[in-house]
């Protein structure tokens, strides 16, 4: 995502305006306020419950690609107080202070917030794909797709976005990065995302119709599943189970595609906008849409946990379990 060019977390490719209502200071300091400590507790308690494991039931890939989301998540939930300091100062009307702060979020807190919102979606990219490759080709999965290889990929996933934060330092101009940023981790990665999930409904049907029965984890998008051929059942009739199945697989694909257009669209229409006209970023109230672009992606990180684990019965199970263990 770009936060190159974040209103309040990192530099701009111009002089941003960082004057706006006070009233615009004051509700977004109070936001940041909340969906902080929440980000941070539902993660928490998260990888605490993937941590005791009381089932032991937590040893897959996909457990592994939650604790990746999850720890990268938590990350950003524990940089928000800083932008939420600088709201807070800026709504005192101190202008020399509010410069110094975002300053120091420009300088230093910017790199960790863009590497994990930037992570934060490649994991669920690669995540995606590997759901994709579980339901369309189950025994390559099993092949190819491991808790070694999976704690590999989010290790290579932090370290690039980590790198690419850092080439400013290596001199290469902030504008391309910023073009590069919102052209490939927002708007190809959007797109990549939403194809994946619609050719992952398409096989999630042609399996279902050709008569094999899924048993689900019934994780984020749906389902991380073991394919097996049911003898009961045919080409032309499937189960209510199945079809049961097939709903929910539906409605849960349908809501995070939702959830992708809410927090990426804003932020991809507002930077594009913001890269490509240097005099927009010097209006008022399109610093107030920064904002609220911003905010879309800061949502997604409180969102993650629930969507992805804290919906599903196991993970509720398992963290009641790992507290109430004497």
């Amino acid at each position: 995502m770009d936060f190159n060019n974040s209103s309040a977390v990192n530099s701009t490719t111009h002089e941003p305006s960082w004057h706006a209502s006070p009233s615009v200071f004051l509700a977004n300091g109070i936001f940041l306020a909340i969906i902080s400590p929440l980000t941070i507790i539902l993660n928490t308690l998260l990888l605490f419950a993937i941590y005791k494991d009381p089932f032991k039931t937590f040893q897959t890939p996909s457990a592994f690609f939650l604790v990746g989301l999850s720890t990268t998540d938590l990350v950003l939930g524990l940089m928000l107080p800083f932008p939420m300091s600088c709201y807070f100062i800026a709504y005192d009307g101190d202008s020399s202070q509010t410069n110094k702060c975002f300053k120091i979020l420009m300088d230093y807190i910017g790199i960790l917030v863009n590497s994990s919102i930037n992570s934060s979606f490649l994991i669920v990219l690669a995540f995606t794909v590997v759901q994709y490759l579980a339901v369309s080709w189950p025994f390559r999965y099993k092949n190819l797709v491991n808790i070694k290889r999976t704690i590999c990929c989010i290790v290579a996933i932090w370290t690039y976005t980590i790198i690419f934060q850092l080439t400013e330092t290596f001199g290469v101009q902030k504008i391309i990065i910023s073009q590069i940023d919102v052209t490939l981790h927002t708007t190809i990665a959007f797109i990549v995302m939403v194809t994946v999930y619609i050719l992952l409904q398409r096989s999630f049907k042609k399996k279902i119709k050709k008569g094999l029965r899924l048993r689900a984890e019934t994780s984020t998008q749906s389902t991380m599943c073991t394919l097996e051929g049911s003898p009961k059942a045919t080409a032309h009739k499937t189960n209510p189970q199945s079809n049961e199945i097939e709903k929910r697989f539906i409605r849960v694909n349908l809501f995070l595609i939702g959830l992708l257009f809410f927090c990426t669209l804003p932020n991809c229409i507002v930077y594009y906008i913001y890269i490509y006209n240097s005099e927009v970023g010097k209006d008022p109230k399109f610093f107030v849409a920064r904002i609220v672009a911003d905010n879309a992606m800061y949502v997604k990180a409180l969102v993650d946990p629930l969507i992805f684990a804290w919906r599903l019965p196991k993970y509720r199970k398992a963290l009641r379990k790992s507290v109430s263990r004497k």
